[in-house]
């Protein structure tokens, strides 16, 4: 009777496994009473359970930083701020020497480019949250890519001027969408491979955000000193031309970028890919603002709202006013003055004359008043008396 109890009681919960023990030959089942057998069972079942759970966690292996991927994102990042500073640190010179854009239009046309390629970083990143970053990484960044080598094509020494168009396209349309995927998403897809669940996993991603920076850095640095230097004098040493010192630099800079498109998507297999996350919090930011604004926010409530309103009406009023061709304020045909006004020419010329303790010395104080063009009012010929005293070492005599 207990034993059928035991057995068909739904409250047991080792019924299965003890009859699969009474199904086991063994010499001592007819001494055991039904009680008995059960326990016994329920014992070595339980010891079973916690030897498999010990097991578990002695040949659960250490965790490792993922190296590989981390090392991928490194080097793309690297070779995208080599591709950017490229351009934006010799952009400026070419539209105005090599293309004919006034300086201020010129200056003006690079600060659009900046503020474009940090402006697609918003949109760029709340794309990702909906469809996942790789996705958006490989797709932008093959948009960078492909602007890059356009804006060097169009640099070629013999084609500048007809090609300019096609510089402008690259330059203010491909290149800043690009940016604005690879930008904001890049370095959260690498901490993405790491993780944090753990301590190990916090500690190594703040060791991946330092070499991230250091990789920027490194970028920077081959961009300023060796690239943008190119673009102006040539690598005379390797054969390159003055004239052909942007189309290379623009080409070295477009199959950086290109290496750092087909390096990532080599890696895929051995990513982490995250899908997107939603936009939520952006919704949350707008609600929460949009109920501030409806139930007594204030003022700063309404100005928050106008200024994001206003955004994309500076965008458009600086892109367009960049384009428009800007007139240089003074006469052509006259020289700017090298110094504002007259105070400060006095001041310049006495303080060189303070210092000044050779002729040599005090003939360049006086090169402010010859450069400025008031020393020769009258005729050229004429050096004026001051000059000359200024020559001799002061009072008039001597010889100077």
């Amino acid at each position: 009777p207990n034993e059928h109890r035991l057995s068909q009681s739904p409250a047991q919960p080792n019924a299965v496994a003890w009859a699969a023990f009474r199904s086991r030959p063994s010499p001592q089942i007819a001494t055991m009473s039904s009680r008995e057998m059960v326990n016994v069972e329920m014992q070595q079942v339980n010891s079973r359970e916690s030897d498999s759970e010990t097991g578990d966690d002695f040949q659960k292996p250490d965790w490792s930083p993922p190296w590989g991927p981390v090392l991928v994102v490194l080097a793309v990042e690297l070779c995208e701020r080599l591709t950017y500073y490229t351009l934006a640190g010799s952009q400026s010179t070419y539209l105005k020497k090599q293309i004919g854009y006034t300086p201020s239009s010129a200056a003006s046309l690079n600060s659009v480019f900046s503020m474009l390629c940090y402006m697609w970083c918003l949109p760029g990143g709340l794309w990702a949250d909906v469809v996942g970053r790789y996705k958006i990484i490989v797709g932008l960044a093959s948009v960078y890519a492909i602007g890059t080598v356009i804006t060097a094509i169009s640099t070629y020494h013999s084609e500048q001027m007809n090609l300019k168009g096609l510089f402008l396209f690259g330059g203010l349309i491909l290149i800043p969408l690009g940016t604005g995927g690879i930008k904001p998403n890049i370095c959260n897809f690498g901490a993405d491979q790491i993780g944090d669940e753990t301590d190990a996993q916090k500690e190594t991603q703040k060791k991946f955000f330092s070499y991230f920076y250091m990789a920027i850095n490194v970028g920077v640095m081959f961009a300023f000193g060796f690239l943008v230097n190119v673009t102006t004098a040539g690598l005379p040493s390797l054969g390159v031309q003055k004239k052909d010192g942007y189309f290379i630099a623009y080409i070295i800079a477009a199959c950086s970028m290109t290496v750092a498109v087909l390096l990532f998507i080599a890696g895929t297999r051995c990513y982490t890919l995250l899908p997107g996350g939603g936009i939520e919090g952006f919704n949350t930011m707008v609600a929460s603002v949009w109920y501030s604004v409806r139930n007594g926010g204030g003022p700063r409530a309404v100005m928050c709202v106008v200024g994001w309103l206003c955004l994309p009406v500076f965008f458009a009023v600086t892109i367009i006013t960049s384009l428009l061709p800007a007139e240089e304020s003074g006469d052509a045909g006259e020289a700017a003055p090298l110094y504002p006004n007259k105070f400060e020419q006095a001041c310049l010329t006495q303080a060189q004359l303070d210092n000044a303790s050779t002729a040599v010395a005090r003939l360049l104080s006086f090169s402010g008043e010859l450069l400025a063009g008031d020393a020769f009012a009258g005729d050229a010929g004429d050096l004026p008396t001051c000059a000359v005293r200024r020559l001799s070492g002061g009072g008039g005599g001597g010889g100077g």
